[in-house]
């Protein structure tokens, strides 16, 4: 017997309805069900099993956080509507979104709320001073790359240190690791962002008409003076050419001894 999950476009919806954002609901449902309402034999998914609250279902709803949900919102959802796949959703959604509108300027002021509401959802809403001094302040990522150590710049007159400063030049945030050969990763990593760039454009019907304009324009069939070819193909085709220039210019220089 084959049972219905909710599709993402119905998890996207229940989040834009309440006021909440998309990545942060998807986030914590992975991290609950893995975006998942039953179990691979069909059941309501339970966890916390050893409690006497258990959780159900894609976003592991407990008895506390649905009374709290209904107490706040005046909704009258109960254990049951736990079980339905849509309903136990919009109710995680609802928590989440007390959460980080009611609990996080109580507990964790000055903080990110959502990143507040993220943790909280699985702990409870009094994190503990700790737990609130790990948050991210207010206004900065709720989640923050990892930052690499940096790498010891070589000798400006070496290949390395010629493509190590071409690095920092193409841009000033990476922490690549030094090129194994003269140029080689320093060209790959160039044309990794060219390729990341095209991927995106191709997810758009607007980025699939770049894409086509940097196609005509290598058959010189496309109008040289149009804001597509000068603001966006012509840039993307000097950038890769530019890379290759600058590659052969730290292969050719002869190091000095």
């Amino acid at each position: 017997m084959r049972f219905n999950e909710i599709t993402q476009k119905e998890i996207d919806q229940i989040a834009n309805d309440a006021g909440l954002s998309t990545e942060l609901l998807n986030k914590r449902l992975d991290k609950e069900s893995n975006r998942q309402h039953r179990d691979e034999k069909g059941n309501v998914k339970i966890g916390d099993k050893h409690l006497k609250n258990k959780a159900y279902g894609i976003a592991q709803v407990r008895k506390p956080a649905l009374d709290d949900v209904n107490a706040n919102y005046g909704t009258n959802f109960t254990i049951d509507d736990l079980q339905d796949a849509n309903k136990n959703a919009e109710i995680g959604t609802l928590y989440l979104k007390l959460l980080r509108d009611e609990y996080a300027p109580k507990y964790a002021p000055g903080k990110d709320a959502d990143a507040y509401a993220y943790k909280a959802y699985a702990t409870g809403p009094n994190l503990g001073s700790d737990n609130v001094a790990k948050l991210p302040d207010a206004g900065k990522p709720m989640y923050n790359p990892i930052k690499r150590e940096p790498q010891r710049m070589e000798p400006a007159s070496t290949d390395k240190g010629k493509a190590q400063r071409y690095a920092q030049m193409t841009d000033p945030k990476l922490n690549v690791s030094p090129p194994r050969g003269p140029g080689q990763e320093l060209e790959n990593d160039v044309y990794d962002r060219i390729k990341q760039t095209t991927d995106k454009l191709k997810r758009t019907e607007a980025g699939q008409q770049i894409l086509g304009a940097i196609d005509n324009a290598r058959q010189g069939n496309v109008n040289k003076d149009s804001w597509v070819y000068k603001n966006i193909a012509n840039p993307l085709m000097n950038m890769k050419q530019a890379a290759q220039d600058k590659v052969m210019s730290i292969i050719n220089t002869k190091e000095q001894k």
